[in-house]
């Protein structure tokens, strides 16, 4: 797109949301086939306007998790087709849900799952009734899609090795997740399901980062914690009776939204963020069905004494979701323009979350780049005050103390990168610790200081 446009930004955002227009039409069609058409319409418009996807969206760089819900809506009907006609599927379909497996997890880690999504899409999201299977039979039915799937998955995961050096690098983990144990994790992460209930269902205030001042304090048992495990314990148990009395749509709908935000979740490991809307792209697409779920319940009840739906019936939910829908799209503009550029985008990060630090850390970054080295340490020292652990924003508030000409504050504020192991075998880091040392303290201070760093 950069090469073939001449550098023309416009390019990039018209891409994206024709690619977010593509997934809101494929999500429809999933829809309709387990609702009626006016149900997987206020669905797919809700979908279309929910407020967190801006992020998504408007941020070029994150179109990616557009993607991934585009090759894994394609799996899923793919594997819902072959369900539907009762049909073993061949090599030819296998291979390509192999290919939209690969494609899937090449683009984001929230691929990894699409098959474990599209088989829950494929086996329950139908008005017929699901049919209860043995795990047995399932993989001789679909042996060869679960080959092909497997061979893709081998494939990625030996490339991100060979690539990263491993399947998830350590230097990928978010400040505020790298200095929890994996259980104090687990249990900050669900201390934020209220949080995240609320942006996929009722997203009226957004916050493009959020950073560890969100998980302070929560590294044991919480009652918002135990709150969550209580929601989504009952939600998958509901799902599972009104699967067995013959309606498994709930059950798909649930699976959807749980297992899409996953590997996003650090509940199984730790990942570059604590928590992202964009990460909730795919996600959204189970609470998407489960609001098509709902209107296709209240019409047909609706219908129950009549055999169809009067006009009013169908005018008043279409007004209800009308309404709801125009007071999404109406926030999702509002969350748009702070996207537009740098200085308003820091600006809303720090107006969202008065203790975050990142804001303040990029408003810095910013002021350095255009020569206002002030300004710049005036940022970069608020953030560093309200989270003093982030290992790059402590190179980047050392080197800007250094060229003001602030060499012993810039020693104090390095003398943090040798807490970490890695760090203090790094040139780089050793290097600016020891620098900022000798031009504020002299050369005898700096050797004895390096003779007690590791060789």
């Amino acid at each position: 797109v950069w090469n073939g446009t001449n550098h023309a930004p416009i390019w990039f955002h018209l891409c994206v949301v024709m690619l977010h227009a593509l997934a809101t039409l494929l999500l429809f069609r999933m829809l309709a086939r387990g609702v009626s058409v006016t149900a997987a319409t206020i669905a797919a418009a809700w979908f279309a306007v929910q407020p967190i996807h801006v992020e998504a969206v408007a941020s070029i760089a994150n179109g990616s998790e557009i993607v991934v819900m585009l090759f894994t809506g394609a799996l899923a009907l793919l594997l819902a087709r072959h369900a539907a006609n009762d049909s073993d599927p061949g090599w030819r379909p296998a291979a390509l849900a192999g290919l939209l497996y690969f494609a899937a997890c090449s683009t984001k880690e929230s691929g990894f799952v699409a098959p474990l999504v599209a088989g829950c899409f494929a086996w329950a999201w139908s008005r017929s009734a699901p049919r209860t299977v043995r795990f047995a039979d399932v993989l001789r039915r679909w042996r060869r899609v679960v080959i092909a799937c497997s061979i893709a998955l081998v494939v990625v995961v030996l490339a991100r090795i060979a690539i990263l050096g491993a399947f998830a690098p350590k230097t990928m983990v978010s400040p505020g997740l790298d200095d929890l144990s994996p259980m104090q994790r687990i249990w900050a992460m669900l201390s934020l399901g209220p949080l995240v209930a609320r942006l996929l269902f009722w997203p009226t205030q957004l916050n493009p980062h959020y950073g560890p001042s969100y998980i302070a304090g929560k590294s044991g048992p919480t009652l918002a914690a135990a709150l969550t495990i209580l929601i989504v314990v009952a939600a998958i148990v509901l799902s599972i009776r009104r699967a067995r009395r013959g309606d498994g749509r709930l059950f798909a709908a649930v699976a959807w939204t749980l297992i899409a935000f996953l590997p996003a979740s650090n509940l199984l490991s730790a990942t570059g963020q604590i928590l992202a809307e964009r990460t909730l792209y795919g996600a959204s697409a189970g609470v998407a069905m489960l609001i098509a779920l709902g209107a296709d319940v209240m019409l047909a009840r609706a219908a129950a004494t009549t055999g169809r739906a009067s006009r009013s019936d169908r005018v008043l939910v279409g007004a209800a979701a009308a309404l709801v829908i125009c007071i999404l799209a109406l926030t999702t503009l509002a969350a748009v323009r702070p996207w537009r550029g740098h200085n308003a985008l820091f600006h809303q990060m720090i107006a969202a979350d008065s203790a975050s630090y990142r804001g303040h850390w990029l408003l810095g970054l910013d002021a350095r780049s255009r020569g206002d080295t002030t300004g710049a340490l005036e940022s970069l020292g608020e953030a560093y005050r309200l989270f003093p652990r982030d290992r790059q924003l402590l190179i980047d508030y050392s080197e800007t103390l250094m060229q003001h000409g602030q060499p012993r504050e810039a020693a104090a504020v390095a003398r943090g990168l040798m807490a970490w192991p890695e760090l203090r075998r790094r040139p780089e880091a050793v290097s600016l610790y020891l620098g900022a040392v000798e031009r504020g303290y002299g050369r005898d201070s700096a050797m004895a200081t390096s003779r007690q760093l590791p060789r």
